[in-house]
């Protein structure tokens, strides 16, 4: 895939990756090996909350939640992925509301 699209156009490809049910660090290598310019992590969970009155999912099933408390998970997912691949272009996403969180995410490998 990343070929393909790399091949029609001339924009960098950065790929996304989810950082619960994987091995972020891992699927990072093997983005950059297959032509990512850089690697992206997601910091939103995926929850359910069923109601136990009617035993039906609320809030329609499946919901993402994040927001600052997420910063360790991201600083945490950020050094893990650099240790990978260090010198890699890494955006860590997730939690990054303020200039401190982005210093933080910085020196645990982001660019």
């Amino acid at each position: 895939i990343l070929e393909d699209v790399k091949g029609n156009s001339s924009l960098p490809v950065i790929a996304k990756l989810p950082i619960e049910g994987c091995e972020p660090s891992l699927l990072a290598d093997i983005a950059h090996q297959n032509g990512a310019d850089a690697v992206a992590s997601t910091g939103r969970f995926i929850g359910i909350v069923p109601d136990i009155e009617t035993e039906e999912c609320m809030l329609g099933g499946h919901v993402g939640y994040g927001g600052s408390w997420v910063v360790p998970n991201t600083c945490a997912w950020a050094a893990r992925m650099y240790k990978a691949a260090p010198k890699r272009t890494l955006i860590p996403g997730g939690g990054v509301s303020s200039w401190e969180d982005a210093v933080k995410v910085i020196l645990c490998g982001g660019t």
